[in-house]
């Protein structure tokens, strides 16, 4: 039996505690009223168990009037980390829960475990949600909302790493553009570009003033995209991934090998070798019939930066591996 501790969160269809489970202390403890929604998540939970970047879920405690979902607790949402880390906003400490929780607010911006924010201060932490939304599309969920609320931070071993809830309740602001009663994979991908650039900007919305979600809402339905100063690999990624148009948008392997996750000693070295394969297409046809077959598109001595530009050129099933992307 579960012990019901502090009140963590509090929405219009459930209640987060802190609590303690089966000797384990500091679990999660989610009550929901309404029992049958809370079986069909944790039905999902149990599903997706084996996901590296997905909450677990311990047991499901179904009483006459609500259903009670032990899950594994993190030390904060994304929202919170990014809000401290990056704007020195810290929750109020009206509890003991919230109180644990500046604590490691705090120390993870001591400490500058997500560095100065140059290029990208939480490059670890996007690739764990696009890992878990990766895995949540393999296994064919399609109703999943993602937003900042919805990824938990947990620290490990010295590193922090983001894992996603199951929540299927749609927010105001974080949703793909109409039509919204037809989920699918695609519109997925337009939540985790939203997310994306959330964690880019440390905590800015692409679509308006992050504080206003229902203008974000109307900005996101009419493509009134406000993207900030970004690097060319950072707008390349995220305006492909907020296509209006859902089949236009990138596929998780497109995002997982794109420019934007190369590091540098990956850039330089494709870069010197595609000048020295620049240097020896020494007749000119050679550069036409690569762009007859459109593999890098309007080709220049700019080396690499050329090649991001025309990136959206490639189709999606193309992009299995970065070398390809540089035959000639």
């Amino acid at each position: 039996m579960a012990k019901i501790g502090l009140e963590i969160s509090r929405t219009t269809r459930a209640t987060v505690c802190e609590g303690d489970w089966d000797g384990r202390k500091s679990v999660a403890i989610k009550r929901i009223n309404d029992k049958d929604k809370a079986h069909n998540e944790a039905i999902k939970y149990k599903e997706y168990d084996k996901g590296l970047n997905v909450v677990r879920l311990h047991y499901e405690d179904v009483r006459e009037d609500h259903s009670d979902l032990i899950l594994e607790k993190a030390d904060c949402t994304l929202t919170e980390l990014m809000n401290s880390y990056f704007w020195g906003r810290f929750p109020e400490t009206n509890t003991e829960v919230s109180s644990k929780k500046l604590d490691f607010l705090r120390k993870i911006r001591d400490e500058k475990l997500l560095g100065d924010g140059k290029p990208c201060a939480s490059l670890k932490i996007i690739k764990d949600i696009v890992n878990a939304v990766g895995y949540l599309q393999w296994k064919g969920e399609l109703h999943y909302n993602i937003e900042p609320d919805n990824v938990f931070i947990f620290y490990e071993a010295g590193a922090l790493r983001a894992k996603l809830s199951l929540s299927q309740d749609g927010t105001v602001g974080w949703r793909a553009p109409k039509p919204k009663n037809h989920p699918s994979q695609e519109n997925l991908m337009f939540g985790l570009g939203l997310v994306v650039y959330y964690c880019i900007t440390g905590g800015k919305h692409a679509f308006g003033d992050i504080d206003s979600p229902a203008q974000c809402q109307k900005n996101i339905d009419s493509n009134k995209l406000q993207l900030g100063v970004l690097s060319e690999e950072s707008r390349d990624m995220i305006t492909h991934l907020l296509k209006p148009i859902a089949t236009d948008r990138l596929d998780i392997p497109s995002v997982l090998c794109h420019p934007f996750f190369w590091d540098i000693k990956k850039k330089s070295s494709l870069n010197t070798e595609l000048n020295i394969k620049l240097r020896s297409a020494t007749q000119s046809h050679q550069i036409y019939a690569l762009n007859k077959e459109k593999k890098i598109g309007d080709l220049t001595t700019n080396g690499i930066s050329a090649s991001l530009r025309n990136i959206r050129n490639f189709s999606k099933r193309e992009t299995q591996t970065i070398r390809h992307l540089f035959m000639i």
